[in-house]
């Protein structure tokens, strides 16, 4: 892992500290941060997720069956992105 992967762990760690903090609005500032010069991080997506179902943990997104990423605009611009980027 070089420098700049360990930065962006760091990061993400605090932004998930943050999201179990229920401070949402300072978890969204450091992920678009990663976002940003990484979008093809998939934290990112997992913890704006969280964020805007008002989710605490990893553990919470196990009891959400109803979610649905392809009606999710935010994650289906990364879907696409990610297709794209295949070929």
């Amino acid at each position: 892992m070089n420098n700049k992967d360990a930065d962006y762990e760091t990061e993400r760690k605090k932004a998930f500290l943050y999201i179990e903090d229920g401070e949402y609005d300072t978890a969204s500032e450091i992920l678009d941060e990663i976002w940003e010069v990484d979008p093809e991080n998939a934290w990112v997506y997992i913890g704006r997720y969280l964020i805007e179902n008002k989710l605490e943990s990893l553990e919470d997104l196990e009891y959400d069956e109803s979610y649905d990423v392809l009606e999710n605009s935010d994650h289906t611009t990364w879907l696409e992105y990610n297709e794209e980027s295949r070929y």
